[in-house]
């Protein structure tokens, strides 16, 4: 699979690489719900920096809508930071970002691996 994960430090930390489809990120979801250290409450970064493939609108809309029918059935606030390294790739995680805004999460975009991990650490934080 061109996407796989592992839960560290209270991040489930998933890379993208090389080619991949809707179906692809599916799988990865379940595989990530099946993991037993998994929890809804954990924030997750996802690296796209190695990825070739630039998913069609159509795939984007429906795996925003799965998310958002996911994030109200475990009514659970989530935090997901997605790392690019491209200007296409930063466009197209951002219109992903506009799919999912009404769902009960947070999804920024970020290029620079640090900033995002710590945008992840700070939801820990109280306030």
């Amino acid at each position: 699979m061109a996407i796989s994960h592992r839960i560290e430090d209270g991040i489930i930390h998933s890379a993208v690489e090389g080619t991949f489809t809707a179906d692809d990120v599916r799988a990865h979801r379940t595989a990530v719900r099946n993991d037993s250290a998994y929890s809804p409450m954990l924030p997750r970064l996802i690296d796209c920096r190695e990825m070739s493939t630039l998913l069609p609108t159509s795939d984007l809309k429906a795996l925003a809508a799965e998310l958002q029918m996911t994030q109200l059935e475990t009514a659970v606030r989530g935090r997901y930071a997605i790392l690019v390294s491209s200007d296409v790739a930063f466009g197209i995680a951002r219109m992903y970002g506009a799919f999912v805004q009404d769902a009960l999460l947070d999804l920024l975009v970020f290029r620079n691996a640090d900033e995002a991990v710590a945008w992840l650490r700070d939801a820990h934080r109280a306030p």
